[in-house]
């Protein structure tokens, strides 16, 4: 199979014929004259959220967002994904930015690690948004039309916004349902590789807590952030199963492909995995261990909306859920929205700026992204369907 040809012969000339008849209602030879990454002072720990900014010949303006992947106190990786951006963008100047497959298609053969694939999705998504200005029409129009005129999201962890106690967390983590999302996601585990029993244990009691908070009947997630060895994850699976959660997120990193396939076979719990995919080739490899029943790529590092519709079209093949992940800024969720706008598999899509201290985060676009009972409006402006707001750019930029 062909890194093309995933998405069946009819739906991916069908696709090349939207793309191309998008391209022929723009200005003649509409031309870049600028890629320019920004860093914005972020929010949840991380250092810097990378903006990418394509300016055109015709006055139209593209804008995307690198997921700036990790831990806290990330600021060297950022810079090294800006930097990345300024090298894409210096090669860039002249280049038909409606030809967006040419563009990865060169940038593949250059292709080395997720900070790279990072650079790409960002630049790519600009481009994505240019198409649909030029066109006049929303990207999920141009993916193949919307299949849902609302998004599904689940909350998740980042509710919590440094709270500890088992108790605290829960008390943020109901305002989520109060506000009317269906789906909570958290990480309630500590320690690496094989913890002490009595560590498990005091895990267990918060997931016990939470589950007797929300009930029996609402949709649980846990996230183990790839913190175990094997044998642990096994044992951990097992036990989840009790508290019925709609998924047990990626408890050993998703490169261990063996491992996947020994946790599911003991275990019931469904297995999720996805969000440093950097490409569909890495995707296929997970998705082909039949260990995973639920996908989460991220839009902002494999390698952007293109092929994030790819893999989301492959997955479903496959018989998979897709729950795009997002723990970054509110460009590449909206980025996010598109594909999941387009997808018939999707579970729901990740959202994270739940806390009260990070709701400002949807004002960077204008207009805002919406938001109503848990779920995303569609936007319905051509391209990803809103600006920046400059104002708050300059408050938040770091260069």
């Amino acid at each position: 199979m062909t890194r093309r040809s995933f998405l069946g012969a009819a739906a991916a000339t069908a696709l090349a014929a939207r793309i191309d008849a998008a391209a022929r209602k723009a200005p003649s030879r509409i031309r870049v004259t600028a890629v320019k990454p920004v860093v914005l002072k972020a929010t949840r720990n991380y250092a810097g959220w990378i903006i990418v900014r394509i300016r055109t010949d015709q006055g139209v303006e593209g804008i995307g967002e690198c997921f700036s992947w990790g831990a806290s106190n990330n600021l060297p990786r950022v810079l090294e994904i800006r930097d990345m951006v300024d090298s894409i963008g210096a090669r860039m100047g002249g280049a038909d930015p409606l030809q967006i497959q040419s563009h990865l298609d060169h940038w593949a053969h250059e292709a080395n690690g997720l900070n790279w694939a990072s650079a790409i999705s960002g630049v790519e998504i600009a481009l994505w948004d240019i198409l649909g200005q030029v066109a006049g029409l929303p990207i999920y129009a141009l993916l193949g039309g919307a299949v849902r005129d609302r998004i599904p999201l689940y909350a998740n962890h980042g509710v919590f916004n440094g709270a500890t106690d088992p108790r605290e967390k829960l008390e943020r983590a109901l305002e989520t349902r109060q506000a009317g999302f269906r789906m909570f996601k958290w990480d309630p585990f500590h320690g690496q590789g094989d913890p002490d029993a009595s560590v498990i244990d005091r895990d267990f009691a918060e997931i016990k807590l939470f589950r007797q908070g929300f009930g029996d009947d609402f949709r649980l997630a846990i996230d183990a952030h790839t913190r175990y060895r094997v044998d642990t994850a096994v044992r951990v699976a097992a036990r989840l199963a009790e508290y019925r959660p709609v998924f047990f997120e990626e408890p050993v990193p998703q490169d261990q492909l063996d491992a996947y396939r020994k946790i599911a076979a003991a275990a019931s719990v469904p297995l999720a995995c996805g969000e440093r995919l950097a490409n569909f080739q890495e995707a296929k490899r997970a998705i082909d261990t039949g260990a995973v029943k639920v996908l989460q790529p991220e839009v902002g590092n494999c390698g952007g909306i293109l092929e994030a519709t790819r893999v989301a079209a492959y997955a479903g093949a496959c018989g998979l859920q897709l729950a795009p992940h997002a723990w970054c800024g509110p460009v590449v969720n909206r980025a996010a929205a598109h594909v999941s706008a387009a997808t018939l598999n999707l579970l729901a899509q990740e959202y994270p700026a739940t806390a009260r201290e990070d709701r400002w985060e949807n004002d960077l676009l204008d207009p805002p992204t919406e938001i109503r009972n848990g779920e995303m409006l569609l936007p319905e402006g051509p391209g990803l369907g809103s600006k920046l707001n400059e104002k708050l750019v300059a408050s938040r930029s770091l260069g």
